[in-house]
C-alpha cells in the first residue's frame, strides 16, 4: 500500500511538485512560492512534494547520480541519465498518480505548480480524475477545477528537451489543464 506524505492539505489552495535533481527545479519552486505569497498574502502554507524523493521508488538514485555528475561536470553522463527519462516515466507513473490522487481527493487544492519534467501525464491524469470526481461541486461553484502550471526551468533547445518528453504526447483533455511558464532568457 502506498502511503501519502503526511502534509496538511485539507485547506490548502496550492501544492508544488518539484525534484532535487539539480538546483533549478528547487529554485523555481521557491520562486513560485514567494510569488504566490506576495499575490495572496493570506496563504500561509504551500506544501511542496519532491517527486523523485517522495513518490518514486528508488528515485533517490536518479537524484544522487544527477547531482554527482553535475558536481563533477560530467556532461556526457548527465546526457545519458537524461535519456533514461522515458524509463523513469514508465517506472514511476502509477506511483505518482496514486500519491497525487490521494492528496487531491480530500482537499480544496485548486492549483498544482510543477517545476520538474517527470510524469507530467500522470500529474494531469490525477488532476483530471479528481476534477471528474468533483464535477457536480465544480458545476455548482462549490469547488474550482484543479489546474496545473508547468514551470519550465530550462529554455527549450536542441539539447534541453526533457520537459517536452512528457508534454508532447498529452491528449487535449490533459493539455487543457496546463499553463506553461518559462523564465525570460538573460540576453
Amino acid at each position: 500500500m502506498i502511503e501519502v506524505s503526511p502534509k496538511k492539505v485539507d485547506s490548502v489552495k496550492y501544492i508544488i511538485i518539484t525534484c532535487s535533481g539539480g538546483s533549478g527545479h528547487l529554485q523555481a519552486a521557491a520562486s513560485k512560492k514567494n510569488e504566490i505569497k506576495q499575490l495572496e498574502p493570506e496563504i500561509q502554507e504551500i506544501p511542496q512534494y519532491d517527486l523523485l524523493l517522495e513518490w518514486a521508488p528508488l528515485g533517490h538514485l536518479g537524484v544522487d547520480l544527477n547531482n554527482l555528475y553535475a558536481k563533477r561536470g560530467e556532461v556526457k553522463k548527465l546526457d545519458k541519465l537524461a535519456k533514461l527519462q522515458t524509463v523513469a516515466e514508465a517506472l514511476y507513473s502509477s506511483s505518482v498518480y496514486v500519491h497525487l490522487v490521494k492528496i487531491l481527493k480530500n482537499s480544496d487544492i485548486e492549483h498544482i505548480i510543477n517545476t520538474q519534467p517527470l510524469n507530467i501525464k500522470s500529474i494531469c491524469k490525477a488532476a483530471h480524475h479528481v476534477n471528474r470526481l468533483n464535477r457536480k461541486e465544480i458545476e455548482k461553484g462549490i469547488k474550482k477545477p484543479i489546474r496545473i502550471t508547468v514551470v519550465m526551468t530550462d529554455l527549450p533547445s536542441i539539447y534541453a528537451t526533457h520537459f517536452f518528453t512528457s508534454l508532447k504526447d498529452l491528449s487535449p483533455k490533459y493539455k487543457n489543464l496546463i499553463t506553461l511558464e518559462t523564465t525570460e532568457p538573460a540576453l
